[in-house]
């Protein structure tokens, strides 16, 4: 189950874009009065459904963008105006990623210092089972709404995504104002160090500190989701011995395959993705590294050929896995 706000600031965005609300809803199977209640949840695949309906219905390749320029200040309520009274911008995003799980508590923001730049960072419980259109929409509305709540328009020099690049960039390089890379071992955005030091002018230091003692009462009420971190961790042990099947990750976790299916269903995914997903992390890892071959890799992770392992992996990102490993060398 995931928390209705994000939902519901999306929904908004969507009807500044001009889509009917009420018909995606109902197609979406999406019960208004659960969506605004400040305390509702929605199903995962619902959520999925009304994210699939929505780029159909719009016919726009870049929803997930667009929307992120159409969210009106506010959307996101607690966060939105804590942002707006942090002393700084450093604080601000570590705010914002600190009480992220009020919004979705299956994805991690990380707000990381290397030197002089600072890494803006979106993480899945899961790796790899965030697609696309949501990616862009963390990253691009946590830029977007950060620069309008601290009145501070600092620039990105990089942004970074896992998954693959799609036919037109365009988009993505005028809204962030740099460059934007695809197939990338993470989906961030980086910026100078320097910036996070700058003062938001118009910051109210009380009402900072009781917003921020609200998202923190908020942030303890959000139920606990650790199905998929323990699946992630029982899954990438188990690759190391062979290509683990659902019956023994089940037994591994303590409940039955249905039991498993079925929860993880209401997470939106099917086993098979998870799996790929720990097989994506491991490959990403292990091509890195350089300590094994492209085809040991493969054989690691319980592909037949390295043609079958090169094709999942060009799936998962985009490159192929020489490609990925000559370009993790050249970094």
């Amino acid at each position: 189950m995931i928390l209705s706000v994000s939902s519901r600031a999306f929904v908004d965005a969507c009807e500044q874009l001009g889509l009917d609300v009420p018909a995606l809803l109902r197609e979406a199977e999406i019960d208004e009065a659960v969506l605004r209640d400040p305390d509702g949840r929605l199903p995962t695949p619902a959520v999925r459904r009304l994210w699939t309906i929505a780029l159909a219905r719009s016919g726009d390749p870049d929803l997930a963008l667009h929307a992120s320029e159409a969210l009106p200040f506010g959307a996101y309520r607690v966060i939105d105006f804590l942002v707006a009274n942090a002393p700084t911008v450093g604080v601000g995003l570590a705010k914002l990623a600190e009480y992220f799980p009020i919004i979705n508590p299956a994805v991690r923001l990380h707000l990381k210092l290397e030197g002089a730049r600072a890494r803006f960072v979106m993480v899945p419980e899961l790796r790899g089972t965030v697609g696309r259109q949501y990616a862009e929409y963390v990253l691009c509305t946590c830029l977007l709404r950060t620069r309008i709540a601290t009145g501070v328009d600092f620039p990105v020099a990089v942004v970074n995504f896992e998954h693959a690049a799609p036919p037109s960039v365009a988009e993505h390089e005028r809204i962030f104002g740099c460059p934007v890379r695809f197939g990338r071992s993470s989906s961030e955005w980086v910026m100078d160090h320097a910036w996070l030091e700058r003062p938001v002018v118009q910051a109210n230091r009380e009402l900072f500190s009781v917003l921020d003692k609200h998202a923190r009462l908020l942030t303890e009420r959000v139920p606990a989701s650790p199905l998929l971190e323990r699946l992630r961790e029982d899954l990438l042990e188990r690759l190391h011995g062979g290509v683990p099947t659902l019956s023994e990750v089940a037994a591994g976790l303590a409940m039955s395959p249905r039991t498993l299916q079925r929860q993880l269903a209401a997470q939106g995914l099917s086993f098979s993705e998870a799996l790929d997903g720990a097989r994506r992390e491991v490959a990403v890892a292990a091509l890195e590294q350089g300590a094994l071959s492209v085809g040991e890799v493969g054989f690691l992770l319980g592909f037949a050929t390295q043609a079958s392992f090169s094709r999942a992996f060009k799936r998962w990102t985009g490159r192929t896995p020489s490609d990925w490993r000559s370009r993790a060398q050249g970094a």
